[in-house]
């Protein structure tokens, strides 16, 4: 459901800044990376409400417009499968709002059965060749960023880093920046895949990472930076399919890339 179509819901919370990573949460990452690239990511926390969730890395800002408003905003796209609750939770995203108290994430539902991307109706082996298979989300996330934007970036991880240049391909909004974990190119949707090498090469500075220990999507993340023109690739050597923890030593490149363009 889209925002402002009268049956999704807005909730703001606040992460604490103390939130303790959990090792677990890289191995549940990456026992789900085995699943297929249309939809990476499967969450036993999946919730049947759509909703969007705005949470400020700052535990001192919960319910103030004006502290919020003051803030810059980058939209989030959960993995395939997942919810923008289940999300929050992963240890890299919760070590990115905590060492960003100066951004609002804005965590955004796909509109339907979790992903960004309905599979292909005939299995993944025979490839959609309609350029609108993706409409709805498409129109969700226009709405969102009419009634919640402007927003400095947008972040995604897996199937919501694949949609990425699929939204960025069929939209008017704009970004300062991307951010895109664990990615690649839907190339089980062929009609999307040509209207995004119709728009391609994308001109917005971005990051596409990897990490070594993704073994089903590492060597994919070539194919979606060929579509930027001003990419950072960074390969994690100790990432699997996750974000990176903060002791991971590419954390720091893609906070100081974050930084650098804000004052740019």
């Amino acid at each position: 459901a889209s925002p402002g179509s009268g049956n999704s819901k807005f909730t703001l919370t606040a992460a604490k800044e103390s939130i303790q990573q959990e090792a677990s949460s890289a191995t549940v990452e990456q026992a789900d990376s085995s699943s297929s690239s249309d939809d990476t990511t499967s969450s036993s926390s999946s919730s049947s409400d759509d909703t969007t969730s705005s949470s400020s890395s700052s535990s001192d800002d919960k319910t103030s417009s004006s502290n919020s408003s003051s803030k810059l905003k980058i939209l989030v796209l959960h993995g395939g499968g997942e919810t923008s609750t289940s999300f929050q939770g992963q240890g890299g995203v919760i070590s990115l709002m905590n060492n960003l108290s100066d951004y609002e994430f804005v965590f955004a539902d796909a509109p339907k059965n979790n992903v960004w991307m309905q599979d292909p109706p005939d299995g993944k082996g025979k490839a959609t060749s309609d350029p609108n298979w993706a409409d709805d989300s498409i129109s969700y996330l226009d709405n969102l960023v009419t009634q919640h934007g402007p927003f400095f970036g947008i972040l995604g991880y897996s199937q919501g880093a694949a949609f990425i240049p699929v939204y960025l391909a069929n939209t008017s909004s704009t970004f300062e920046i991307a951010l895109m974990y664990n990615g690649y190119l839907p190339t089980t949707h062929q009609g999307l895949l040509s209207t995004i090498n119709s728009a391609a090469p994308f001109q917005i500075p971005s990051v596409i990472f990897s990490g070594e220990y993704d073994y089903y999507f590492k060597d994919l993340a070539q194919g979606l930076s060929d579509t930027f023109s001003n990419s950072l690739d960074i390969r994690s050597s100790a990432a699997g399919h996750h974000l990176p923890f903060e002791n991971d030593p590419t954390f720091t490149k893609i906070l100081n890339f974050i930084i650098t363009n804000q004052s740019s």
